[in-house]
């Protein structure tokens, strides 16, 4: 799904929701952008921090405690959501940070969901792996 995103190695790649890293491994070993994942789980952190070290990417992937829905996304330039519909009900904080996101130039990749207020530019359905 990454290679939707177009992304090039001036991009940063935030994945909401990150658990252990691997969307944002990925975006590194393949597109060789940086990446930052989010999550509020602190073991899944604690393993992504771990594989990190492991892989040598201390300098282009961080990881950060925090809330998604919180989360600033003009930090970056595209942003992967792995989410449920309705946290991207509309008048949510998420709903309208996307829009923004979205107006500013902003590239989502969204799995397992469908969000009505995105026309996508392609789509894609992918068996389970």
């Amino acid at each position: 799904a990454l290679e939707m995103a177009a992304l090039q190695p001036h991009d940063i790649l935030v994945d909401l929701g990150c658990g252990d890293g691997r969307v944002c491994f990925r975006a590194v070993e393949e597109y060789n952008c940086s990446a930052l994942g989010i999550d509020l789980d602190f073991d899944a952190l604690r393993e992504a921090e771990s594989i990190r070290t492991a892989l040598g990417f201390e300098d282009q992937v961080q990881f950060e405690f925090g809330d998604l829905t919180e989360f600033n996304l003009t930090r970056c330039s595209v942003a992967f959501l792995y989410a449920p519909p309705e946290m991207f009900s509309s008048g949510t904080r998420m709903h309208l940070q996307l829009l923004e996101f979205l107006r500013s130039g902003g590239r989502v990749l969204v799995m397992g969901s469908i969000i009505d207020f995105i026309s996508p530019v392609a789509s894609r359905t992918f068996s389970k792996y």
